[in-house]
């Protein structure tokens, strides 16, 4: 049945899942310095503690959205991101487990997370999304093909360079612009995967609608990572990848992604109802 519905049982397990990001990215964010006791282990320096934290917080408020949606396709795309992160995660706190904090409750609730959510997600993808429609109903907006393109061949890039970090952080301690261990190297290349998802996903979806919360939430977490940078500007001690690059570089990514919600927001939207040019979009 393509009613497009959003399952109750996707909005219960999501809405489970939002408040654990919010506590978890307020500790990380807000106080950094604390990890030690606060989080399930120690996270030095600062910057990566509050890039997770912010990523944390992006996912929130997806999140906090998706329980909310009434459409499963304005959706579909975050709970694929939501699964890599999740993965990759337990993959990583695995290969590291010697690093955690076995004694702290936070510790116990991570490994639960992480233990769940990389199955229940998945499943809960493949039971809603016989739903979608796959088509551009009426009122919604059609991405532009070359923005998909630029987006979707940005987005496959980050997948593989975070795929390499997560596979060989070794090779990208040294030219990393802070510092970092395998697990926070692996940590982060968690977080970036999350991202990739849905920028890679351009390549496979046309409806603005689809993506417009990933998007907006993107830009929340990138937002709060840029004003990490700006704050803990110290953390910062190579040489070869000083802050002023990194900013430079995460300051044009948001202005392309707040351009790009200005442009939509702008544009005609479609009049009549039109087959998608594939039925194997991702959502």
């Amino acid at each position: 049945m393509k009613d497009d519905a959003v399952r109750p049982e996707v909005r219960w397990v999501l809405g489970l899942i939002a408040p654990l990001l919010l506590v978890g990215g307020a500790i990380l964010y807000f106080l950094p310095t604390r990890t030690e006791h606060l989080w399930a282990w120690t996270i030095r320096p600062s910057m990566t503690s509050m890039v997770m934290g912010g990523g944390y917080l992006g996912g929130f408020v997806f999140l906090l959205r998706a329980a909310r949606a009434t459409k499963w396709h304005t959706i579909g795309i975050g709970l694929l991101g939501a699964d890599a992160l999740a993965s990759m995660l337990l993959i990583a706190t695995v290969t590291h487990w010697d690093r955690f904090h076995h004694h702290n409750p936070v510790f116990w609730v991570w490994t639960a997370v992480y233990i769940v959510t990389p199955v229940a997600l998945p499943l809960l993808w493949l039971l809603n999304r016989p739903r979608d429609p796959h088509s551009l109903q009426q009122g919604d907006l059609r991405v532009p093909q070359a923005v998909r393109l630029v987006i979707g061949g940005l987005g496959t890039v980050q997948l593989l360079v975070a795929l390499s970090i997560f596979v060989r952080p070794s090779f990208w301690l040294d030219i990393w612009p802070w510092v970092i261990t395998p697990l926070t190297a692996r940590a982060l290349a968690s977080f970036f995967a999350f991202v990739a998802v849905t920028g890679f996903a351009f390549l496979f979806e046309h409806r603005w609608s689809a993506l417009r919360i990933h998007i907006e939430s993107a830009s929340l977490g990138l937002a709060l990572v840029l004003m990490a940078a700006l704050l803990y500007h110290d953390d910062f001690t190579n040489p070869s990848f000083p802050v002023w690059a990194f900013v430079s570089v995460l300051a044009a990514v948001l202005a392309g992604l707040l351009w790009l919600q200005v442009a939509m927001r702008r544009a005609r939207p479609s009049g009549h109802p039109v087959a998608s040019p594939t039925q194997a979009s991702l959502p």
